[in-house]
């Protein structure tokens, strides 16, 4: 791998899949099952670092696709695809991932979306792969916080967790 994609890139999502956690106001969920949780939604977040020369498309296990609805029933599933540049390679970043952090975008899409996308099967797992471009082309609301972009579809329900007005108590702001 490059200087900018390494094992480490792990460490990186999990720092990203902790901050959007904090964020909407809902559990992680470690390496297994979806990545974040509450009573009402369940998000898998794919992440993926925007440098030149890299591919930007996202590999999503197809298993993922068909085996997180039956594992949570009654909740609203979505994907979450977040794009970020950093101003270091990765490796250099671990201890404080946020002071290098340049731009990171998120975009909800609603749990079908990903049917679009033709599985690929390969010697030890099937894949799905999401075009970027297919991602940004969609109509999205955006709301912006602390410099980070949040693109929910129109009519999301989700988007109301980050909406000012909802927010009953200041410790539920998120920024």
């Amino acid at each position: 791998m490059t200087k900018y994609g390494s094992p480490n890139s792990t460490r990186i999502e999990s720092f990203h899949r902790h901050w959007l956690a904090n964020i909407l106001r809902m559990e992680t969920n470690g390496f297994e099952g979806i990545d974040l949780y509450d009573d009402y939604f369940g998000i898998e977040l794919k992440c993926k670092l925007l440098h030149k020369g890299y591919q930007t498309g996202i590999a999503a296990a197809d298993h993922q696709f068909t085996s997180y609805p039956q594992q949570n029933t009654g909740k609203e599933l979505f994907w979450a695809f977040l794009y970020y540049k950093l101003s270091k390679p990765i490796k250099e970043t671990l201890d404080n991932p946020d002071s290098y952090l340049t731009e990171r975008k998120v975009y909800f899409q609603p749990w079908p979306f990903v049917q679009q996308f033709p599985p690929n099967i390969t010697k030890l797992e099937t894949w799905r792969y999401i075009r970027r471009k297919t991602v940004l082309s969609q109509e999205y609301e955006r709301i912006i916080i602390e410099n980070n972009e949040f693109y929910f579809p129109r009519g999301c329900s989700l988007i109301q967790r980050l909406k000012p007005e909802n927010l009953s108590e200041i410790s539920q702001i998120p920024f």
